[in-house]
């Protein structure tokens, strides 16, 4: 995005596949089963948020499965074309700061519905992006 959009520091990297594959098993009994789960994105993007930082409002996209081929180089898509993700799935990796809750907002950026700040390190916030009809202004 650009960087009138989101200015934050941000680490992106493929995940190994077992440790993805322990924290999806983990997971999938809380996600929706609107279509078949077949597993998280292993494409992680992590973000620290500096006082200054923003993320205006904005809505997420679909993202094809990314993963490594046998040589170790990138697949930006191990689904050829057939399979794009459905939600948002955030881990937080601290729950010790100020601000920075995660706000939802009416689909004209009017108002604010709900905010999702977490009380607990490692808590998750999932919601639906890309094409659902669900997919929230955040």
């Amino acid at each position: 995005l650009d960087r009138s959009v989101r200015q934050n520091e941000t680490c992106v990297w493929i995940m190994d596949q077992a440790f993805n594959d322990r924290v999806f098993l983990r997971a999938k009994p809380f996600l929706p089963s609107f279509a078949p789960v077949v597993g998280l994105n292993r494409r992680w993007r992590c973000y620290k948020y500096n006082p200054s930082d923003i993320f205006r409002l904005h809505r997420d996209g679909a993202w094809a499965g990314s993963g490594l081929d046998e040589s170790g180089s990138l697949v930006a898509d191990v689904y050829d074309g057939t399979c794009l993700s459905a939600l948002t799935f955030l881990i937080y990796l601290t729950d010790d700061f100020d601000g920075g809750a995660t706000s939802f907002y009416t689909d004209d950026g009017a108002r604010r519905t709900s905010s999702f700040k977490p009380n607990t390190r490692g808590s998750v916030l999932c919601f639906y992006h890309g094409f659902h009809p669900l997919s929230p202004l955040h």
